[in-house]
C-alpha cells in the first residue's frame, strides 16, 4: 500500500492569485471581470467612503458620497486598470481598494466644498491663461458662454435648461464631463465606447448651452 500524500508538500496556489488574475482580466477589458470586480467589492468600498468624517458629519450630501463610489471605480478601471495594477498584494485587495477609494473620496469632497455646490457648472471655470473652459475644448468659433455663467443664477438655469433638452444619455455625459470632470479615456471605458464618442457628446452639450445662451439672451 503506497505512502498517503502529504498534503503540505503538494504545490501551493500562490497566495492571492485568484485576485490578481482577476486584476489582470480587468486590465485587458474584460467586462464580465469588471463587473464581478464592482459586485465584490462596492459595498465595502462605498462603507469606507461613508465612514470618513465629512460623509458622517453631514458636510457633504448622500449623492455626493455615491457620486465618489463611483469615481472611484472609474479610476480603479481607467488606464488599463492602472490603479489595479499597482496593487503589490502586500494587503488584501479589498483594504487596498477601500484605501484608495477614501483618497479619491476626500479629493472629490474637497473640491465639492470648496465649490459650495455639486452642481457648479465648470464650463465658466477660468484657464490659467485666462480663457475660459470652452475656449480649451478646441470647438468651432462661436458665441462665449463665460460672461452669462459668472451669475450663479445664470449658471443653475443654463444647467437645468441643459439638461431639460438632454436625453438620459446625454444627461449621463453631461455628469461624466461637468459635475464629475472624469477624463476622455475614463468615460470611454465606462459607457464601452471610444474616445471620438465621447468627445462627440462633448461637442454637442457645449454647442446645446451656446444655443441656449443666445435663446436667454434673445429673450432678454
Amino acid at each position: 500500500m503506497s505512502d498517503p500524500i502529504d498534503a503540505s508538500a503538494l504545490p501551493s496556489t500562490p497566495p492571492r492569485a485568484e485576485d490578481h488574475a482577476l486584476i489582470e482580466a480587468c486590465a485587458g477589458g474584460d467586462a464580465s471581470a469588471q463587473r464581478r470586480l464592482v459586485l465584490t467589492y462596492h459595498r465595502p468600498v462605498r462603507q469606507a467612503i461613508g465612514f470618513l468624517s465629512v460623509a458622517r458629519s453631514g458636510g457633504v450630501a448622500e449623492a455626493d458620497v455615491e457620486d465618489a463610489v463611483q469615481q472611484a471605480f472609474l479610476t480603479f478601471f481607467a488606464h488599463e486598470a492602472q490603479v489595479l495594477r499597482q496593487w503589490a498584494g502586500m494587503s488584501s485587495l479589498r483594504t487596498y481598494l477601500c484605501r484608495i477609494a477614501e483618497r479619491i473620496a476626500l479629493r472629490h469632497f474637497r473640491r465639492i466644498l470648496t465649490r459650495r455646490g455639486r452642481f457648479r457648472l465648470s464650463l465658466d471655470e477660468p484657464a490659467p491663461d485666462g480663457g475660459d473652459r470652452l475656449e480649451r475644448l478646441d470647438l468651432d468659433e462661436g458665441p462665449g458662454v463665460d460672461a452669462e455663467l459668472v451669475q450663479a443664477e445664470q449658471r443653475e438655469r443654463l444647467r437645468a435648461m441643459i439638461l431639460e433638452r438632454l436625453s438620459e444619455k446625454g444627461r449621463a455625459y453631461y455628469d461624466y464631463l461637468f459635475v464629475q470632470e472624469l477624463d476622455v479615456p475614463a468615460i470611454a471605458a465606462l459607457e464601452e465606447t471610444n474616445a471620438n464618442n465621447v468627445y462627440q457628446w462633448k461637442n454637442r452639450i457645449v454647442r446645446l448651452a451656446r444655443d441656449i445662451l443666445e435663446e436667454v439672451g434673445d429673450g432678454e
